[in-house]
């Protein structure tokens, strides 16, 4: 092995270490979009987003405390049209 193969079998080791340690400590990542996260993720306003939900027009989930969310598999599928 030459000495450049060695230390990028290294540095591999060395970032898998990193990335495993910093996913450990991460929290799971939810599958729910809030409201400004939905409106990021379609690109479009917040406002926008209020307006199309209160038409009934886009797919919306509300919690008991009328809080609203939406799962980014639905938000694709409206956006291609299949929704």
């Amino acid at each position: 092995m030459s000495v450049e193969q060695v230390l990028a079998e290294a540095m591999r080791s060395v970032v898998r270490e990193e990335v495993q340690q910093a996913l450990a400590g991460a929290p799971p990542a939810s599958p729910w979009l809030d409201a400004a996260g939905a409106a990021a993720y379609l690109a479009m306003t917040e406002e926008a987003l209020r307006s199309l939900v209160k038409r009934r027009e886009l797919p919306v989930h509300r919690l008991p405390n009328r809080r609203l969310r939406f799962r980014p598999e639905e938000l694709d599928a409206w956006a291609r049209g299949d929704a």
